[in-house]
């Protein structure tokens, strides 16, 4: 693989976009840089040489129709290391093709150590999002207490979120404790129609899962939380723990929460069993023995081969990216066994990983960094075992040759973000030099064909919204699909006369699809503006949708 990797290094071509100053060195063929932030090229609050720690593409925050990118600056882990270090969020938003501005920011006003975990949520219910950090704050015994978590909720008024925390809560701990939260999700995970937070810490003398759900139904400055699991067993102990998954792996109906700790990837799963209760299912899965082995950000979960069942791929610290295929019924019966090589990059340290179909090929994409110079990728070749090597193509997907760099987390989003209608994956690097991105938007060269969304199990046929809409040039339409047969998808105008068959009796089930109409007939014109229709069918279900071209 390495002669291949420097012949593709050698042949790159690159083109910078407007928005970059300096390109990285190669980026796949195939695809090519959409967009690159760096503190020279953007006024707005970003300074010195800070770098990306967690981020996430593909978000409507604040439910505008436009996707954003959300992101945390580690000054503690930049190339000119800051201490104390202060860490500020910021909200970028899509402003038109290949395009993005800063909408918000907001700098958390507590001292830090390295790592923060960032996440989202309506937590309260109430229609409005909220942004949350949990922080490793540096212990202060000068002060009585010492915000760790901080929430800043949506103003539907101001059309925008507060610079200053909605709700700050010390995790119930004193100001001495040093509780370091490295990553946190939120969802509603037992079922209860309320939603929860869970977050992992890392720091060795209280390395432990929490669990907490808002006491009352609006979060504000007087807000108080119910604790409803905490795990600090010997499972999370032995190591760092740098990642934490919510699915519904083994398919019961019960949310499992995945957590890693890094000790020969020691890996400990939690299951709902009903309203604030969890059930330690399965754990001291030492996947890697006699290697000292993490993972960081990077369990990506989903349906990668079409049989109703999730399967799940993860990167490890030692180099080696695994695929995990459900051969059990239940999560309890996971053992280290289901876990499968499939790729080595002979030891490189490997952080953050997602996935999608970035290419629309049909074939499930996960991408992965080497914590330096890297972003690599590996492909399902569509036939073989997908517990099997050689059933892969393995590729660099980014190298960089300006120090220094340090790639880390990336985000993929399962929609097109800025409306060309092509995918994109969104790369972070924790270190940055003065002239390359804080983050860069690596944009696939492909603008048609159908998206089938790996992460959702479809149980039941649904048409959804096209979006955007109105719209101009193109929108994108979702449905779901819950078993294997033939499904037609036909645009019509305002007078039912047909413009355009965007599938006819294709073979699709199990999933969550996405089409992409560029506003054209079946002869390739482009339509007027007005009112359209679509209109799924599939064995005995059929739904018609309106939407609007506005030109």
């Amino acid at each position: 693989m390495r002669s291949l990797l420097a012949v593709g290094f050698l042949a790159a071509t690159l083109f910078a976009s407007a928005a970059s100053q300096v390109p990285p060195a190669y980026i796949e063929p195939g695809y090519h840089l959409s967009y690159q932030l760096s503190w020279k090229n953007d006024s707005l609050n970003l300074t010195g040489l800070w770098g990306v720690d967690d981020v996430y593409a593909g978000l409507d925050l604040n439910k505008n129709g436009k996707k954003e990118i959300l992101f945390i600056t580690d000054p503690s882990n930049s190339a000119s290391p800051v201490d104390p270090a202060f860490f500020t969020i910021y909200l970028y938003e899509n402003d038109g093709n290949d395009r993005y501005k800063q909408i918000w920011h907001a700098t958390i006003p507590v001292a830090c150590n390295s790592l923060p975990a960032l996440g989202w949520s309506d937590f309260d219910n109430d229609g409005n999002m909220e942004i949350i950090a949990a922080i490793p704050a540096k212990p202060d015994p000068s002060v009585s207490q010492l915000p760790r978590l901080f929430f800043y909720e949506y103003d539907s008024t101001t059309h925008t979120f507060p610079t200053t925390p909605t709700v700050a809560w010390d995790m119930g701990l004193g100001p001495t404790v040093d509780f370091r939260p490295t990553v946190l999700v939120s969802g509603d995970f037992d079922g209860d129609g309320k939603n929860e937070i869970a977050y992992l810490n890392r720091d060795p003398g209280t390395r432990k899962l929490t669990i907490i759900q808002l006491i009352g139904d609006e979060l504000g400055g007087f807000s108080s939380f119910n604790v409803e699991y905490v795990d600090s067993s010997t499972s999370l102990q032995g190591g760092g723990n740098y990642d934490l998954k919510v699915v519904d792996w083994d398919g019961d109906g019960k949310k499992e929460l995945w957590a890693i700790t890094w000790n020969l990837l020691r890996l400990s799963v939690y299951e709902a069993n009903g309203p604030d209760t969890y059930v330690y299912k399965a754990g001291l899965i030492n996947v890697t023995p006699g290697n000292d082995n993490g993972s960081l950000n990077s369990l990506y979960f989903g349906d990668f081969d079409n049989d109703g069942h999730m399967e799940a791929f993860m990167a490890g610290t030692g180099g080696q990216v695994f695929f995990l295929k459900q051969d059990v019924t239940d999560v309890s019966q996971l053992t280290e066994a289901l876990f499968h090589e499939v790729y080595n990059t002979g030891g490189e340290e490997l952080r953050g990983g997602a996935g999608g179909d970035p290419n629309r090929n049909g074939k499930v994409d996960y991408f992965f960094s080497n914590n330096a110079d890297a972003v690599y990728h590996i492909e399902y070749k569509g036939a073989g075992p997908m517990t099997d090597a050689s059933s892969y193509t393995a590729t660099t997907f980014l190298r960089d040759s300006l120090p220094p760099t340090r790639y880390y987390y990336l985000s993929v989003p399962s929609g097109d973000m800025d409306g060309d209608n092509k995918l994109e994956v969104v790369v972070g690097s924790l270190e940055q030099n003065a002239g390359e991105g804080m983050f860069m938007v690596i944009e696939s060269d492909v603008a048609t064909g159908i998206y089938r969304d790996p992460l959702t199990v479809a149980n039941k046929y649904s048409l959804e919204q096209n979006y955007p809409n109105p719209f101009n040039p193109s929108t994108t339409i979702s449905f779901s699909i819950p078993t294997l047969e033939t499904v037609s998808l036909t645009i019509y105008n305002d007078q039912g006369q047909e413009i355009r068959r965007m599938m006819e009796n294709k073979g699709l089930g199990g999933a969550r699809y996405t089409v992409t109409w560029d506003g054209k007939d079946a002869h390739g014109n482009v339509v007027p503006s007005g009112a359209y229709f679509y209109t799924l069918k599939a064995k005995d279900f059929t739904q018609t949708r309106k939407m609007m071209l506005v030109r």
